[in-house]
């Protein structure tokens, strides 16, 4: 049963959206009012990358592989709103937010290895998330994702670069050419794009802005959205592999 909201109701569940309770915490290191993830901006970019690849693309149905919390499909949605979309991922956790975050997004938990979804779709993404599958798993887990993709579907995958220290969440971080060779079993690489550029110049102003700091944080809206210009262009365009932090790869599945 759909619950029926008074207009203040209805104000206090639209900011539902974001749990801000648990924003103040009070732990042994004192009390806190922010939370702040120094990674947000080339984030937010890399979505906006994928994004604008799928503006190139005839599709009425994407499917998200390991879509975490969900908030890729929340753009995609926002962007595509006549489009037929679900998000998947094996955790449970991940699921539940991104059911509770999107109530409106189709959302479900299952192991694209293992399981087996009811029809096709014409695109599958998977953003930032090949890195997180155990390397021996991997071969398995390709086949499941073509097999959920129609004939001549596509696959459009970013992915962390060999450039960027590996971090204990992730098994690999890649070249474009082992890329290319991981996804050649399943896939036919269309197209591979180094981006994200990693430059020390806008590494160290971040870091002097408090964008890498425990310590401070710049909000104010103007500072920020110049900021957010400069990463955004790092993303967007096409760097040397020798300077970037990341590939974005777009695949046709093999017939």
């Amino acid at each position: 049963m759909t619950a029926q909201f008074t207009q203040q109701q209805q104000v206090q569940e639209t900011q539902y959206s974001i749990p801000y309770h648990y924003i103040p915490s009070l732990d042994d290191n004192g009390f806190s009012q922010t939370l702040f993830w120094s990674w947000g901006m080339q984030y937010l970019a890399g979505l906006e990358l994928v994004i604008s690849e799928l503006k190139q693309l005839q599709f009425s149905s994407l499917l998200d592989v390991g879509c975490g919390d969900g908030r890729f499909l929340k753009e995609v949605v926002a962007t595509f709103p006549d489009k037929e979309v679900l998000g998947i991922d094996y955790s449970q956790t991940a699921i539940a937010l991104a059911k509770a975050l999107n109530p409106t997004i189709n959302y479900q938990c299952i192991n694209i290895t293992s399981g087996h979804l009811d029809g096709n779709f014409e695109v599958a993404t998977m953003v930032e998330v090949l890195e997180h599958i155990p390397i021996d798993q991997v071969p398995d887990f390709l086949v499941g994702v073509s097999r959920q993709l129609t004939k001549n579907g596509k696959l459009i995958l970013t992915v962390p670069h060999v450039n960027k220290r590996l971090q204990n969440k992730h098994y690999q971080h890649f070249s474009s050419s082992n890329l290319k060779e991981t996804l050649s079993s399943q896939f036919e690489v269309e197209k591979i794009m180094p981006f994200d550029r990693i430059s020390r110049p806008v590494g160290w102003l971040l870091k002097l802005l408090g964008y890498k700091s425990n310590h401070y944080l710049i909000t104010n809206k103007t500072i920020n959205n110049a900021i957010y210009k400069q990463v955004l262009r790092n993303c967007l365009e096409a760097q040397p592999e020798k300077m970037c932090g990341r590939l974005l790869a777009i695949a046709k599945v093999k017939s």
